[in-house]
C-alpha cells in the first residue's frame, strides 16, 4: 500500500501553492506538464519584464541645469518631475554629476544624441538657466546636450540632495544627503536636516531658488520629451 505524503505543490500546479495529499507515485510530475510549467513562468518573466519597462519609459528622466562649479568639473541640476509645490516651501530632487573630458569628447561622436540637441533646439527650447541668465545663443547647444547626457546617465552621479526651498524669504536646506561612490553607487546618507540657508546672489543657491519658484521657469512647456530615431 503506497504511504500518502503531504506536500506543497507549488509549481506542479503552475504557481498554484497549497498543500494537498498525493502519493509517491503521483510526486513526478509528467514530462509535458512539466514542459508547459516552464512555458508560463518564462511567459510571466517576460510580460513582467515588458510591464516593467513601460512604466520606466512613462516617468523618464528630465534633469535640467542649474549651475556648475567654479572648475566646471560637476554639473549642478534639478529634477523636474520630483518638483513639489507646498503652501510653505517647494521640495525638489537634485544631484551634482561628475563630467570628465573624455565624456565630453564623446558627445560630437554621437549621431543620435546631437539629433536630439538639433530637434530640441530647432523647437526653440532654451534651457531654464539660459533663459535665467540670458545666455547667448552659441551657449544653448552644449547646455541641452549636457543635460540630455545626464537624462541618459552618462555621467556619475557625486551626491544626491532632497533640497526644500522657501520661496518667500529665499532660503534653502538639505533634507537628505546621499554621496555616492566612484563606481556610481549610494553610499554614505544623512537624513538630518541642514540649516536654513539664504540663497546669496550671483551662487549656483540663488539660481536654483530663481528656478525653482517661478514655474514658468522650471520646466519651459516646448521641451520635448523624446529622442529621434536615428
Amino acid at each position: 500500500m503506497q504511504r500518502a505524503l503531504a506536500v506543497n505543490t507549488v509549481c506542479r500546479v503552475c504557481g498554484d501553492s497549497r498543500e494537498e495529499p498525493l502519493s509517491e507515485a503521483k510526486i513526478a510530475m509528467p514530462p509535458r506538464r512539466q514542459w508547459v510549467c516552464q512555458m508560463r513562468k518564462q511567459l510571466w518573466v517576460v510580460v513582467t519584464a515588458l510591464l516593467l519597462s513601460q512604466s520606466a519609459s512613462a516617468e523618464e528622466a528630465d534633469w535640467r541645469i542649474y549651475g556648475f562649479t567654479d572648475s566646471d568639473t560637476y554639473l549642478l541640476l534639478y529634477s523636474v518631475p520630483d518638483v513639489v509645490r507646498g503652501p510653505d516651501s517647494v521640495r525638489v530632487w537634485t544631484q551634482q554629476v561628475t563630467v570628465s573630458k573624455k565624456s565630453v569628447e564623446e558627445l560630437a561622436k554621437d549621431a543620435r544624441l546631437m539629433a536630439t540637441v538639433k530637434g530640441r533646439t530647432a523647437a526653440s527650447y532654451v534651457p531654464p538657466l539660459a533663459a535665467l541668465e540670458k545666455m547667448p545663443n552659441d551657449q544653448i547647444g552644449p547646455l541641452i546636450a549636457l543635460e540630455e547626457m545626464t537624462n541618459e546617465r552618462r555621467f556619475p552621479t557625486q551626491s544626491m540632495m532632497l533640497t526644500e526651498i522657501d520661496c518667500k524669504n529665499a532660503r534653502m536646506r538639505f533634507l537628505q544627503l546621499t554621496m555616492y561612490t566612484k563606481d556610481g553607487k549610494p553610499g554614505v546618507t544623512n537624513t538630518v536636516p541642514s540649516d536654513w540657508e539664504y540663497a546669496q546672489p550671483q551662487t549656483n543657491g540663488k539660481r536654483l531658488v530663481s528656478l525653482i519658484c517661478n514655474p514658468r521657469l522650471t520646466a519651459p512647456a516646448n521641451a520635448p520629451t523624446s529622442t529621434p530615431k536615428s
